[in-house]
């Protein structure tokens, strides 16, 4: 019983080191997108966060995180 258990464990801890993974890629990505937001207006904030929504699923593509 405890064979058949390490293949579901193994499977489970290699999806987990593949999303922190992912997650520090994204966590890379935002921190790149917001450099120098805290001197942008409310509505230029909107505009980025607009354009960030629109380009970001191309670029995580490319970053392999989606």
């Amino acid at each position: 019983m405890l064979r058949e258990d390490v293949g579901g464990i193994k499977s489970e801890v290699n999806e987990l080191i593949s999303m922190q993974e992912k997650r520090k890629l994204l966590s890379l990505f935002v921190d790149e997108i917001m450099k120098g937001a805290g001197q942008l207006s409310e509505d230029e904030l909107v505009k980025l966060g607009r354009q960030f929504k629109k380009g970001r699923f191309e670029k995580l593509k490319q970053m392999g995180v989606v």
